[in-house]
């Protein structure tokens, strides 16, 4: 059985006719619509008049509809951790960002993490981190 998918790094940003493309190298959280990433697995770039913020960060979606869903279930889309790389705050690091470049899907939730070297870690011992998510 597979235990963590990886986001591909090959794995396209989708256009929308209100959304600009991301520029490359960092997919950063902010920058895509975390409803149709986790509802749809694509990578879509969100509109950034269309916002929500949960706990202290703000995110951007593709329409009012995605917004309002999470909205009413934040939790459910809110990668790991509130986005921040458990690896780096096992370490002592404790506000450091992850992006989609290093991110994993385990136990339907995304982990995102800053480096490669700590999406390894995590995936090759994922209990290890998971008491370290703090709650959003």
């Amino acid at each position: 059985p597979i235990v963590a998918q990886v986001v591909p790094p090959e794995t396209k940003v989708e256009a929308t006719a209100d959304a600009a493309l991301m520029t490359p190298p960092r997919r950063l959280l902010r920058d895509v619509c975390l409803v149709t990433l986790r509802d749809e697995l694509k990578l879509v770039a969100g509109n950034p008049e269309i916002q929500e913020v949960f706990g202290d960060r703000t995110y951007c979606f593709i329409s009012t509809d995605a917004a309002g869903r999470f909205r009413n279930d934040p939790k459910r889309y809110v990668p790991a951790a509130n986005g921040l790389d458990l690896v780096a705050a096992r370490g002592g690091e404790t506000e450091v960002d992850g992006d989609l470049d290093h991110a994993v899907w385990y136990r339907e939730q995304l982990f995102v993490f800053s480096t490669q070297e700590n999406l390894e870690l995590f995936r090759r011992e994922p209990q290890a981190f998971l008491t370290l998510t703090p709650a959003p």
